[in-house]
């Protein structure tokens, strides 16, 4: 359209190097050039402001540049007039008054009320506080980029064109040219640039270090990731690593009001955290923006925004050695994601999630408590964060308040969502009512020792209840893996042989689940290794069935008997085994530990028997040969 004179266009790229390419000054003289280049009549009217200024000699005021812009959009019956704008989030958003971005959203402002049907702005940028303030109630329509189709494709189309074309790149293996292909395409995540400068990064890697190279984060987006760290505002910069931390370990991307609620936290040391409602943002998307726009990204989930980071890499470095030994501003950007360290990040999202739940009173009810944004977020991922380090070294006693069954927190968080419940119903009745799992059992499943080791000494005469699904808390602790809160039940009194719903035994639960530390306590402190659940299941049978060889090895060492037991219908282990489910070590292990092929079930048949039957040739052809060997 431009070329066969139907239309008129001029473009500007925002360039984060070049300070003559940032601002509302820049733009419109380049826009007026452009639109020179395209009409006489457009070069008479900049003409005349060069005359009017002295020949060029007295610099035009911005006020001059625009009415220019003005006479040349104003000129009646004209073709229409294409503004396309790239990469406005490079303009600086600095503290000088106005900034640069500042100057050039008010510009885009003022295009807008002039009000010309033949003008057609086009602004790309990452969505930012500012942008998104002022351009989102004046677009007619928006697109995300980077998740069109059309962007998508012209990006796998360079990427494969650069890989078969760069003089360094072509010379490569087949499978070292797919590799990459396939790896910058979905890691471009539909960013031009990120593809460019993984593969300017790449063109001059060895191909032995290619699968090296693919595994770090380029230069040039760590040099760009320091600099936005850099701009953000000191005094924001302290909520901006708060929402870092939170988004780097997350059990499940935030929604936005979720994430908005660690703004409005308040943390002072040896007290309890507390969500200040007064604090809570009025638009949470904004305030969202306004702390960290430029590292990260709201995404559509089913109707409601979540927040991540703007690309996988930002999380890589952030939670990297690289940022926490860079030293200056940008090292306090660091967000450990392990529990070992006192800095843990796991840390302001336990903290955040106490406070959410102890907001909770008993007046909630299934309308309130969309009032706590949090609150159904931290009744299920709270343990999470929550490890023995972070409780005892930041949460402390405040966890009490949560697990005093006097108080309305307990049983709001279980209205909420029950982890113990297989069902995962949250909210079934209207309000809160008092749940059958009490908070000792809850402490144990959860493996809060600390909480366990308040509750167990008070709770004596309800230590052996069996209250939840595993039946008492020794069993729910032993099913989870939870050493430390364990031991102290069983210091307490807990009864290690009792059975629970349908004989599901503390050992029973441990070894099913893999947990070697929890089963070597309980073989120490006298535990059964004979117990049946539902009269037919050993310990050594489910920590075979699910591959838990070590396991297997500890309880066979502790009771060598335990391959002649015989369940109610008179099926060994080695019975179970050989009807498949079972790798062969664990046959195999059966085998060397004595386990008589022979034996017959209740139903007359042996292990060679069942192995035929259900078409497990391996076994079947290791039991032949293990009775061959037995005979000779």
């Amino acid at each position: 359209m431009k070329e066969a004179g139907l239309a008129s266009m001029g473009y500007f790229y925002f360039d984060r190097e070049n300070t003559e390419m940032q601002d509302a000054r820049g733009l419109v003289s380049s826009l007026l050039t452009q639109l020179s280049e395209q009409s006489e009549i457009y070069s008479d009217i900049l003409s005349r402001l060069y005359s009017t200024h002295a020949m060029g000699s007295v610099q035009a005021g911005d006020g001059a540049l625009l009415e220019c812009l003005k006479d040349m959009l104003s000129i009646p019956g004209q073709s229409p007039i294409y503004f396309i704008l790239d990469a406005l989030d490079e303009s600086p958003n600095s503290s000088d008054t106005p900034s640069a971005r500042e100057s050039v959203l008010e510009f885009i402002e003022w295009l807008m009320n002039l009000g010309y049907s033949h003008l057609r702005i086009c602004v790309s940028s990452r969505m930012e506080a500012d942008t998104r303030a002022v351009l989102q109630p004046l677009a007619s329509q928006t697109v995300c980029i980077h998740e069109e189709n059309g962007q998508i494709g012209d990006i796998n189309n360079y990427i494969n064109f650069f890989i078969n074309s760069d003089m360094n790149t072509r010379r490569w293996k087949d499978e070292d040219k797919e590799l990459v292909i396939n790896k910058v395409s979905d890691e471009a995540d539909g960013m031009f640039r990120l593809a460019f400068w993984r593969l300017y990064q790449l063109r001059r890697c060895y191909p032995e270090d290619i699968r090296r190279t693919l595994n770090e984060v380029p230069e040039k987006i760590i040099a760009q990731y320091e600099q936005l760290l850099e701009e953000i505002d000191e005094k924001k910069w302290k909520y901006a690593h708060r929402l870092f931390q939170c988004i780097a370990v997350a059990a499940r991307p935030l929604h936005v009001s979720e994430l908005a609620e660690f703004l409005a936290l308040d943390i002072n040391l040896n007290e309890l955290p507390v969500l200040v409602t007064g604090r809570r943002p009025k638009d949470a998307e904004y305030a969202i923006l306004a702390t960290c726009s430029s590292l990260i990204i709201f995404v559509n989930n089913d109707g409601s925004p979540v927040v991540q980071f703007s690309h996988a890499f930002m999380k890589q470095f952030i939670t990297s050695n690289r940022i926490a030994g860079s030293g200056g501003r940008v090292s306090r950007f660091y967000c450990p994601i392990g529990y070992a360290s006192i800095e843990s990040s796991h840390t302001i999202v336990a903290q955040g999630c106490l406070a959410a739940l102890l907001c909770l009173d008993d007046q909630v009810n299934k309308s309130s408590i969309t009032n706590f944004p949090l609150a159904t977020y931290a009744s299920r991922h709270f343990a999470v964060h929550a490890s023995p380090n972070i409780i005892q070294q930041h949460l402390g006693d405040a966890l009490k308040p949560l697990f005093d069954s006097e108080k309305p927190h307990f049983a709001t968080l279980i209205w909420i969502s029950n982890l113990d419940d297989s069902s995962g119903q949250s909210m079934s009745s209207e309000t809160p009512s008092q749940p059958q799992v009490t908070p000792l059992y809850y402490a144990s499943l959860l493996g809060f020792h600390t909480m366990v080791e308040w509750l167990a000494p008070i709770n004596r005469t309800r230590l052996n209840d069996c209250v939840g699904y595993y039946g008492a808390p020794l069993t729910a602790a032993s099913a989870k893996g939870h050493y430390s809160a364990a031991n102290v039940l069983m210091q307490n009194g807990a009864n290690i042989a009792l059975g629970g719903p349908e004989g599901r035994t503390a050992l029973y639960a441990a070894s099913e689940n893999g947990h070697l530390h929890v089963v070597k306590l309980l073989l120490r402190l006298g535990a059964s290794s004979y117990t049946l659940f539902m009269r037919q299941y050993s310990p050594l049978g489910q920590a075979l069935r699910n591959g838990y060889l070590e396991i297997a090895q500890l309880l066979l060492q502790d009771n060598a008997q335990l391959v002649y037991q015989q369940n109610s219908l008179g099926e060994t282990v080695l019975h179970q085994a050989s009807n498949g489910g079972y790798d062969l070590e664990s046959v195999r292990l059966l085998l060397r530990c004595g386990a008589i092929t022979g034996r017959k079930d209740n139903r007359g048949r042996t292990a060679l028997d069942i192995a035929r039957e259900s078409g497990q040739e391996e076994i079947v052809q290791l039991l032949l040969e293990h009775d061959a060997k037995t005979m000779h």
